[in-house]
């Protein structure tokens, strides 16, 4: 299968398009600015709409997987902007390439806080006392929902983070 992954030089899409490969896929992975070792590279910024189309439809894949963070640098107003910019341009470029399966990179820390793991029926922390915390878990919202504009789709939220989430005490 063909698998683009916008996102490729990201914590999971670094460590996700070797396993790929090794499943026998064929991955095509987008990065700013970074090669992806073992797999077809191609350049590209997930703001520039029109230029992302065109990456997008010449690769021709079967599967879109959106691995976007912007954490580098701890600035979460960035990470939210590409969840909400990055995802739609992503999102948009896939359904105009005829993708029909988007794969969105979510994360579990948005959910309601409670006493027991989040499932599927844990709703998302809109109403956070933290201002930071509801802009992230807005975003997060965001990505899910234009993401459920392609026919086949999944957000699959993950538990793990190289930046502490907005609103919460740091360690000791």
């Amino acid at each position: 299968m063909r698998i683009f992954i916008a996102g490729g030089t990201g914590v999971i899409g670094r460590r996700l398009a070797p396993l790929l490969v090794a499943e026998g896929h064929e991955v095509i992975a987008l990065s700013r600015r970074s090669r992806v070792p073992g797999v077809t590279t191609v350049q590209g910024d997930v703001y520039d709409a029109a230029a992302l189309r065109e990456v997008v439809a010449a690769a021709r894949p079967e599967v879109v997987m959106h691995q976007l963070t912007d954490l580098t640098s701890r600035d979460f107003a960035a990470n939210a902007r590409i969840r909400r910019e990055g995802t739609r341009n992503l999102v948009d470029a896939a359904l105009a390439a005829g993708v029909q399966r988007v794969i969105s990179q979510s994360v579990a820390w948005a959910y309601e806080p409670g006493s027991a793991p989040a499932d599927e029926s844990t709703p998302l922390d809109v109403n956070a006392a933290d201002e930071s915390r509801r802009g992230m878990v807005d975003a997060v919202r965001t990505l899910e929902a234009i993401t459920a504009e392609a026919p086949e789709w999944v957000s699959s939220a993950t538990a793990c983070s190289t930046a502490p989430t907005p609103g919460t005490p740091k360690a000791a």
